[in-house]
């Protein structure tokens, strides 16, 4: 009898032991999902800052209990000067409160000067444009007395121009002086050596001088030209001759 009423007293022992454990287990987890709903109470998710005003984004922040810094600017053609281009951590993360969110503000569209290029060399005022920030966009020729070959007449847009980066600068380049042009004179009829000085002179070259015997013309007087007299004649060209010769002379 004894031993059966304190196995009773055991077997209750160990029934109340077991309550009170289980009741200690649902009080921790109680806890703990309640230190958890009260952690994730205190987070707020990031709101969209990119292409608001800095003054928006930091009443946007405040609301939802989170600090605007601003870590950094740069120039940006999307955006206007003083607008979010970019946000750290970005839209939809969660944060707990009084939390920093940094933010890029655009410092707006990059302006650049336009370089004064004109009366440089050509292939120099090209690189100019690059390292400006700028591009070379079309490139004529024109013949001028007074700028040498291969150098810059003139420039679209002038220099000083405000431009944004990549803009483009038009160039118009020289091709050098323009060919000096003459008539062909009449020189037929006329002395070899005087029509000889008189080409060289005008800066023409005599090209061949070819001896025919022509009767009824003395020997050395010019009796053919190529070009013929009335022609256009530019500087540097040849000029051939067909010049009489005496008898003996001919063949």
């Amino acid at each position: 009898m004894a031993g059966s009423t304190a196995r009773s007293l055991t077997l209750s022992v160990l029934k109340w032991a077991g309550i009170a454990l289980a009741l200690i287990a649902a009080a921790g987890l109680s806890g703990y999902f309640s230190m958890k709903r009260a952690v994730r109470g205190g987070e707020v998710a990031v709101p969209p800052l990119e292409g608001r005003p800095l003054s928006e984004a930091s009443s946007a922040l405040a609301r939802v209990g989170l600090v605007l810094e601003k870590s950094g600017e740069r120039s940006d053609d999307r955006f206007a000067s003083g607008k979010i281009l970019a946000q750290d951590p970005p839209a939809g993360v969660k944060l707990k409160r009084n939390r920093k969110v940094r933010v890029v503000v655009s410092l707006g569209m990059e302006v650049l000067q336009v370089p004064n290029l004109v009366g440089q060399p050509a292939r120099k005022a090209q690189i100019a444009v690059q390292q400006s920030g700028l591009r070379v966009g079309g490139v004529s020729y024109a013949r001028s007395d007074e700028v040498g070959a291969d150098r810059v007449l003139a420039q679209e847009p002038p220099p000083g121009t405000p431009r944004s980066r990549q803009g483009r600068v038009d160039l118009l380049v020289s091709k050098g002086a323009r060919e000096k042009t003459w008539v062909m004179p009449a020189v037929e009829g006329r002395e070899i050596a005087t029509v000889t000085r008189l080409f060289s002179e005008g800066g023409f070259r005599v090209g061949s001088v070819r001896r025919e015997v022509t009767p009824g013309v003395a020997a050395g007087i010019v009796v053919r030209q190529y070009p013929l007299s009335g022609y256009p004649l530019r500087e540097g060209d040849l000029v051939s001759l067909v010049v009489s010769a005496e008898a003996e002379d001919g063949g």
